[in-house]
């Protein structure tokens, strides 16, 4: 298995088909889960963005490392790679990149976001699975 699953549909910033199967089908728990991150990303995304501009090598694995866990749990698959890279350069102790990669990163946590504060998210959702499963 890739660690970068490709995502299924470019039209969303998430991987619905992944977010679907992570949760066996159950939408109340995806949201549960969608939830969760909303709440979490932002203290994440402020501790890595200090340890980036504190050039803090092992706390930018660590910070990067949590937030792309939370990233691959709603299937956030760009920003994931993202983190996962910026990680690595933690892991490296080579944090030139790491500013440009944490404002991709930033870009991508802020397209998902724009998605998942939808109100009809979750139709949207729904939607599109029932399509994949129809093909």
């Amino acid at each position: 298995m890739s660690p970068f699953p490709t995502p299924v549909d470019g039209r969303y910033p998430v991987d619905l088909h992944y977010a679907h199967d992570i949760v066996d089908g159950d939408l109340e728990l995806l949201q549960e889960l969608v939830t969760l991150f909303i709440s979490d990303y932002p203290p994440q995304l402020t501790a890595l963005e200090q340890a980036v501009a504190a050039r803090n090598a092992p706390e930018v694995q660590a910070k990067a490392h949590r937030l792309k866990c939370s990233l691959g749990n709603i299937g956030g698959w760009q920003a994931y790679k993202l983190a996962y890279e910026i990680e690595l350069m933690g892991l490296n102790a080579s944090l030139g990149e790491a500013p440009a990669c944490l404002n991709r990163l930033t870009a991508n946590i802020e397209a998902i976001m724009i998605f998942l504060t939808q109100a009809d998210w979750t139709a949207v959702a729904q939607d599109w699975l029932k399509a994949d499963v129809a093909s």
